[in-house]
């Protein structure tokens, strides 16, 4: 084991945590080690809060009189906005074991959280946290280590206790931001500087993927045989629970005052009227009543959970949110939609995946956004290991999800990625910029001509 860095020895998030190289290993069970790793990429492409010094804010004012409400926008969105792409080394690494689909699909990685709302109108994210109460859970990555690198984080918050912000542990860690405090406290000073913002949504995932026990034994085997600094076994994630949950509640509310936030509580009647009920179709907030505001929006694989600690989400900080293809209409504390997010197959002959795009999936999410939820969308990278569209430069999906209406439209390209060559990225949506009006329920309206 490694001596614990201090917070002094934090190097910048695009920093990769392997320094020093040594030779690749050349394990003597290569297939259990393509296995183990491989399983682990699988599954993955699957208190009272501190008082709060507030700084002085600019007012905000509206840049229209326009009775726009929150559920007429269409905004550029990421998804893992906080990603980076695995090091180099560790890259080549995977290559060498694994189907060629496997590392491919971590082909991607964004800008810093800032660059993102200043300078590509990004105004929805998606962060990946992981429980981490007692610290350095995920310090030491058994990635690295197996690949015969450093596998020890120079980072020092990595050893600190709170949620930590990743795509995988072990295997797709690099992030620009290490936790859950950085990444919404740089928000948050973006969000003080610029004012009369659109609302930016934030859905948070906290993961809680586990491999199996047996690949775990035969993993850890295969660290031991490892002469690399790093961990003697694979890092256990936290199972989620409604303790956990609002602990995570306590580190939004910590990061912004209320009034930077918009609560289900807000939207909520006196009269214990569900959520969806006094909200859709078209009582969503008008637009200039909550311009400069953060919307937390909880992964639907917690739904259920967070509902037990918060009933009809009495005193929540996050929204729920529920997959169009799961029922959606009978959950009455929804109304955030994840819609049409794949798979969509490639292998398949071009016209027949264009129909189902057009007819079945951009229908989908056409439909909600009739019935008046808000609809997040992905647009590439989701559901197929091979990251399609980029490699291919395939903009049909895009453009028809756009033009579906999707509020959110996700995606892992804002720009033409610099791993592979490609010119496909989405930088806008569809009006050319974002934030913009939605072109179904707002197209035309006066009010669209400058959101911001």
């Amino acid at each position: 084991m490694n001596a614990r860095p201090t917070l002094s020895a934090r190097n910048t998030p695009m920093a990769h945590a392997s320094s020093h190289l040594r030779p690749l290993l050349r394990p003597v069970l290569p297939s259990l080690a393509t296995l183990l790793l491989a399983t682990a990429l699988l599954s993955c492409l699957s208190s009272s809060p501190a008082a709060i010094t507030t700084p002085s804010r600019r007012p905000l004012q509206s840049s229209s009189a326009s009775p726009l409400r929150l559920n007429q926008l269409q905004l550029l969105a990421t998804h893992n906005s906080y990603k980076l792409a695995p090091s180099p080394e560790l890259r080549d690494y995977l290559a060498s074991l694994l189907p060629a689909d496997v590392p491919a699909a971590l082909d991607y990685a964004h800008p810093d959280l800032t660059d993102q709302l200043e300078n590509f109108g990004v105004r929805a994210f998606e962060l990946d946290v992981y429980a981490n109460p007692d610290g350095g859970r995920f310090a030491q990555r058994a990635g690295p280590k197996l690949a015969g690198i450093n596998g020890t984080s120079p980072d020092g918050e990595m050893w600190v206790p709170g949620w930590k912000v990743m795509h995988t542990q072990d295997v797709d860690f690099e992030t620009v931001a290490l936790t859950l405090k950085e990444a919404l406290g740089e928000m948050r000073a973006w969000s003080e500087r610029r004012g009369a913002h659109v609302p930016v949504i934030v859905w948070v995932e906290p993961k809680r993927d586990q491999l199996p026990e047996g690949l775990v034994r035969l993993g850890n085997a295969l660290l031991a045989a490892s002469e690399a600094a790093g961990p003697d076994t694979f890092a256990e994630v936290l199972d989620i629970n409604a303790t956990l949950l609002l602990d995570l509640e306590s580190e939004v509310l910590n990061a912004f005052t209320r009034d930077q936030l918009l609560l289900p509580g807000d939207l909520l009647t006196s009269d214990n009227t569900p959520l969806a009920q006094a909200v859709l179709p078209d009582r969503w907030p008008l637009l200039d009543d909550v311009r400069g505001k953060f919307v937390f929006v909880l992964d639907p694989a917690v739904r259920d959970i967070y509902l037990n600690a918060r009933p009809a989400l009495s005193g929540a900080v996050f929204f729920t949110s529920a997959r169009a293809e799961s029922g959606h209409e009978g959950m009455t504390d929804a109304i955030f939609v994840a819609a049409a997010e794949g798979p969509f197959k490639h292998q398949v002959e071009r016209k027949e995946r264009e129909d189902v795009l057009k007819n079945v999936a951009a229908a989908e999410i056409s439909a909600a956004v009739g019935k008046g939820y808000f609809v997040r969308t992905q647009v590439d990278n989701m559901g197929v290991l091979t990251i399609a569209e980029a490699r291919q430069n395939d903009t049909f999906r895009r453009d028809a999800f756009i033009a579906a209406g999707a509020h959110a439209i996700r995606t892992d390209f804002l720009r033409p990625s610099d791993l592979f060559p490609s010119t496909y990225s989405v930088p806008a949506v569809a009006c050319g910029r974002s934030p913009c009006c939605n072109p179904v329920n707002a197209g035309g309206h006066e009010g669209c001509q400058m959101l911001e």
